[in-house]
Formats: C-alpha cells, sequence, structure tokens
C-alpha cells in the first residue's frame, strides 16, 4: 500500500480501503487508514569554521580565507550577510554578501581584509549572517611591520676568461615582521641576456632565508666590461636591487712566433760555415716556456744555441744554428727544427724552421807522408824519394809545388788529380852547393785554381850533409 502526502497541508487524514468477493455472497471486508502529514522542519544556517584569524602587514595583505555555509534544514532560505569592524575601518569584506540556499546545500564564500591600508596592531570585526538561526563569524586581524628583505652579498662580480664563470649565489632573508613573497628580475645595460637567476620567486616567512644562483653566459660577448642588475621585488611593491659587474677578457695563452721559416748555409767541403741566427718571439699574454727538438742527425750538424728557454708576453730570444758539416761529403743535408710550448696539456700551435746545409764539393789533398829526411856527404850529393799525392776531393785537383830551398825540388812542378785519383811525386835533394851540416825546408803543395779553397799540404824536408 502506498500513500503520497504530495501536497497536503499538515493534519490528519482518514481513508478506507473495502475488499469485495466477486461471485461470492460474503458481506465486504473494510480497510481504514489513518496518515498524520506533518510540518516540514524549518531552515537551518550552519556556519564553518565560525571564526577567522588574519596576521598581515602594513605592506601586504594577508591571503583570502573561505567560509563554508550549509541549508541543513528542510526549507530553503535566503541569506545576507553584514560586516562590522571594531575600529569602524572598512578593511574587513565578503564575497558573495547574500544568496539563495536550496535544503541540504552548501556554497562557499570569500573574507578578505586589507591590512595595507592599518597601522600596526589588533583589530576585531564580526560577519553578522541573516537566515536561518542568523549566526555570526569573529574575525580577528593582526598587523605587523613589513617584511623587510636582505640581499646578501649586496652585489655580485663575475670574470670571464674565454668560458662561462663559475654560478655565484645571494641568500635572501626576511628580517621584518611579517611574511612576504617575491619576485625577482634580471636586466643588463647593453640588453643582452647574459644575465640570469634560478629560482625566480618564492615565499619568505619572517626570519627565513633561502638562496637564489645567478649563472652567467658570456660565450657570446666580446672582451669588456659589462653591467646588469636583479631587483627583488616583495611585500607588496617594495624592491631590492643587487647590482652585477661582469668582465670578459681575452684568454691568457702564449703565441709562438718565428722570424723566418728557413735558414739556409752553404759551404765548401770541409769547411764549417758561418752560424746563422733565428728569432723566437711571444706575441700571447701568457708566459711561453719554449722547448726546440729536432731528429738526432739534424742535432749532430746543426745544433742549436739553447733548446730551452722561458719568453714573457712580447718578448723575444735569438737562437742560433752553428753548421757542424766539415767531415760531410758533397751534398745537401737538412732538418726541421719545431718549437714547442713545454707546458702539460698546452694547446699552444707549434711552429717549425727548416734547415738546409749545401756542402758544395772541392779538391782535397792528401800526401802519404808529411816529413821526409836525407842524408848527403861530398861525394854523394844528390839523392831522392818518392811521395805519393792524392786527391781525397770530389773536384778535379790542379795542383801546383813550390819549394823553400833551392836545394829541394819536385821532379813534377805541377799537375792534375781527378777525384780519388793519386800520384807518385819524385822529391829531389841536392847539396852539391852545400857546406856540411843540417838544412830544413818545405815543399807547399797547394791547388792552383783561383776562388777555390783548398787547404794547401807541406812536406817538410831535413837533409844532413856530412
Amino acid at each position: 500500500m502506498v500513500v503520497n502526502a504530495g501536497t497536503l497541508a499538515p493534519q490528519a487524514y482518514t481513508g478506507h480501503i473495502t475488499f469485495i468477493q466477486q461471485g461470492g455472497s460474503h458481506q465486504p471486508l473494510i480497510l481504514n487508514v489513518t496518515m498524520t502529514v506533518k510540518s516540514a522542519p524549518p531552515s537551518a544556517l550552519t556556519i564553518t569554521p565560525v571564526s577567522l584569524t588574519y596576521s598581515g602587514t602594513t605592506s601586504q595583505n594577508p591571503a583570502d580565507q573561505v567560509i563554508t555555509l550549509q541549508n541543513t534544514g528542510g526549507q530553503p532560505l535566503d541569506w545576507s550577510s553584514s560586516v562590522v569592524t571594531g575600529d569602524g575601518a572598512s578593511w574587513l569584506s565578503v564575497n558573495p554578501s547574500s544568496s539563495h540556499l536550496a535544503s541540504q546545500t552548501s556554497e562557499t564564500i570569500k573574507v578578505s581584509v586589507q591590512s595595507q591600508q592599518l597601522a600596526i596592531g589588533s583589530y576585531q570585526g564580526t560577519i553578522n549572517f541573516k537566515g536561518g538561526t542568523n549566526p555570526s563569524v569573529t574575525v580577528a586581524l593582526s598587523v605587523a611591520a613589513p617584511g623587510n628583505l636582505i640581499a646578501s652579498p649586496p652585489s655580485l662580480s663575475f670574470a670571464s676568461v674565454g668560458q662561462n664563470p663559475a654560478a655565484q649565489t645571494i641568500t635572501l632573508q626576511n628580517s621584518g615582521g611579517g611574511p612576504f613573497d617575491w619576485t625577482v628580475t634580471a636586466a643588463t645595460v647593453d640588453g643582452a641576456s647574459w644575465l640570469n637567476v634560478t629560482p625566480t620567486s618564492g615565499h619568505l616567512e619572517i626570519n627565513q632565508s633561502a638562496t637564489v644562483a645567478i649563472n652567467i653566459n658570456a660565450a657570446a660577448l666580446k672582451p669588456q666590461s659589462y653591467q646588469g642588475t636583479l631587483t627583488f621585488t616583495y611585500g607588496g611593491g617594495l624592491t631590492k636591487q643587487v647590482p652585477v659587474s661582469l668582465s670578459v677578457s681575452i684568454p691568457l695563452t702564449a703565441v709562438i712566433s718565428l722570424n723566418q721559416s728557413r735558414l739556409n748555409f752553404t759551404t765548401l767541403q770541409g769547411i764549417n760555415p758561418a752560424p746563422l741566427s733565428f728569432t723566437i718571439g711571444n706575441t700571447g699574454n701568457a708566459t711561453l716556456n719554449w722547448v726546440i727538438a729536432e731528429d738526432q742527425n739534424g742535432a749532430t750538424f746543426a745544433p742549436v744555441s739553447s733548446t730551452t728557454g722561458s719568453l714573457a708576453p712580447n718578448r723575444s730570444t735569438s737562437i742560433t744554428v752553428n753548421a757542424n758539416v766539415a767531415q760531410a761529403g758533397a751534398g745537401t743535408l737538412s732538418t726541421t727544427l719545431t718549437v714547442a710550448d713545454s707546458d702539460t696539456g698546452s694547446k699552444v700551435p707549434r711552429q717549425s724552421i727548416t734547415v738546409s746545409i749545401v756542402v758544395e764539393g772541392r779538391p782535397q789533398i792528401t800526401l802519404s807522408t808529411n816529413t821526409m829526411d836525407f842524408g848527403q856527404d861530398s861525394i854523394f850529393t844528390e839523392s831522392s824519394q818518392l811521395l805519393d799525392i792524392s786527391n781525397t776531393g770530389s773536384k778535379t785537383l790542379n795542383w801546383v809545388a813550390k819549394s823553400s830551398a833551392s836545394w829541394l825540388t819536385a821532379y813534377a812542378s805541377a799537375g792534375s788529380l781527378d777525384p780519388g785519383k793519386d800520384m807518385v811525386l819524385e822529391v829531389d835533394c841536392n847539396s852539391a852547393l852545400l857546406s856540411p851540416g843540417t838544412y830544413t825546408a818545405t815543399l807547399t803543395l797547394s791547388d792552383n785554381d783561383s776562388g777555390v779553397a783548398v787547404k794547401p799540404k807541406a812536406l817538410a824536408v831535413t837533409l844532413v850533409v856530412t
């Protein structure tokens, strides 16, 4: 059985249900029904929470809070609110200030306070609601001195030498009487984005501190000085600035400079040429610790006056190469001198100089002996010995023999010898015009060609006359 109160007014209602048996002769059965319709419960406005507490400063309003309104009754209600402050100032507000609530529904409203317009101190207020049981909410506001941002260090200085400098940090501290939110922006005088900061915002409670990292991107900057500023904004508009300076300079590096790339010697076989020199310069901006390297053979026939040294920026030193080829045959000797930075891990480019020594062939006189001794008397006044003359050079030898005494002669006074050839020369002594005694003289063999520096050879001759 179902009853429907529908829109019936609150009161008692009666009715009956009659049951009749079809085709029977029994009396009908009657079921009496009584229903009482009671009035719906009244609307009831419930507020949570019933009190609110705020902490603000004279420079920053505290965050908004919310109140939940609920109609726990059986009837809908229209509610409204009014605000009363202890000092009469309009620092307390509600949004929305009125609305409609169906039975068993709820909504939230926002409660805001404006501490920026108040002096330091404590304030009280009340939000009165009309509707239901007309509840109210008490509001307490404490206004303190604004937060104070201290940035340490108060300025930053960076230096870049060919790469980005290491990051630095700034410590932020709230030394004031209230919390605050902060943000930071970076600006540079030249407008370039070389100054970066992380993070760019945050929140600080009283006596709380935080750090931010400052990074420099100097990759695209020219060598010079740069200026920038970090601006911290907090507490509803207060600012703190930290100046940042950046010095970008050329990387310190040595630069090897040679005043020439080649040394050319020319000499005759058997003679060392005059020394030649070259200059090592340091055109960089850092000290150059230099070293000269050459292959082993080169170090033998073209030694240098010094193989190591140190040069300050914009300084130079002279290196002498002494060709040692007196024992070398005709031909060309060459070696390469490599000048490098001796510092470990150095990337200073090396510089090289080529040394070429041309040894020109020439004749060379070689005698089988350097001395001869003769003995004669009044009967044997003439005698001779044989001297072997060789051309150990690489050019034809046109020789001539000259005696320093009339008693000493050569069978042939001149001749020609091809390279590698030799001949026998008869050396004669004649004492017919000499008195008994000991006599000495020299037979000198030399090259008869003009302009050919062939070292003469001398044969010392001693003659004893008895």
